[in-house]
């Protein structure tokens, strides 16, 4: 048997009496760690000697797949405020002569591009990598940096052609999911695209923030037969309501079904979004 001294971290540790993510969500306590030669572990607590539990073997215990890392802190403020659209009509008005399309933009600032013109069109063998280099290509063509755009969804459609998503990262590497750039190419290369490119500013910086785990533990059915698993999981900002200026610190979680949640790393609840 070893022994570690193990300090508070960001893991979380619940006792055996307690699983309610209320009772967890900022519980950091001084542990031991006893490693045993089988390779399994317990965890004391320093001082009461009581055992506790990562709240991550608890979820995992229960049913509960993780096929992704769980990224349990989150680095950011609490909310960013969008402003107007990146995007003078002037600006869009020029973007038009050299995309030979036709570009709109709606009410909520959503920009929208159509190409007009396929003449002397170069065909595509549209592999990932193709892409990727004609959608930066337009990103780069917008005036924005490529570099700060990541993929976030690449989908076949009927017709055999492709839609991609990229949404804009910060200097934190968390998703701004309203600003976002979706591509539509075809072996003629982009034929369609829509965009939403908002100035913003950053609200306050906090290191009181809940844990994911603790809220996963709140708010999936455990205790049901339900196996969840869960493929990718994000930290950003979203907003409420298409209309909504704030968009709120949250956790993005996706499941092997397609289902998607978003979580307040504030309160640790679930936010409902439009």
């Amino acid at each position: 048997t070893q022994f570690f001294n193990e300090p508070a971290t960001t893991e979380i540790y619940t006792t055996s009496q307690s699983s309610a993510a209320s009772d967890v969500y900022k519980r950091q306590v001084m542990s031991w760690r006893v490693r045993f030669n089988d390779g399994s572990e317990r965890f004391f607590e320093v001082g009461t000697g009581e055992e506790v539990t990562p709240v991550i073997q608890i979820l995992e215990f229960n049913n509960v797949i993780f096929e992704c890392s769980l990224p349990d802190t989150f680095k950011g403020v609490d909310e960013v405020v969008y402003g107007s659209s990146r995007f003078t009509q002037e600006q869009l008005d020029s973007m038009q002569v050299f995309t030979d399309g036709q570009v709109t933009i709606d009410s909520y600032g959503l920009i929208n591009y159509i190409r007009t013109s396929f003449e002397n069109s170069t065909r595509y063998t549209l592999t990932n990598e193709i892409m990727a280099e004609l959608a930066a290509g337009f990103i780069e063509n917008l005036g924005l940096n490529p570099a700060n755009y990541v993929l976030d969804s690449l989908e076949t459609v009927s017709d055999g052609s492709h839609k991609t998503r990229y949404i804009y990262s910060d200097a934190d590497g968390n998703l701004l999911f309203e600003n976002f750039i979706e591509i539509h190419l075809s072996d003629l290369g982009i034929v369609f695209a829509s965009f939403r490119v908002d100035e913003y500013s950053k609200g306050i910086r906090s290191d009181d923030f809940v844990s994911l785990s603790a809220v996963l533990l709140e708010h999936l059915d455990i205790n049901s037969d339900n196996v969840f698993v869960i493929t990718n999981i994000d930290s950003g900002y979203i907003r409420e309501t298409i209309i909504s200026e704030n968009a709120i610190a949250c956790w993005r979680v996706i499941y092997d079904d397609g289902n998607v949640q978003y979580f307040s790393v504030v309160t640790g609840e679930e936010l409902i979004v439009d």
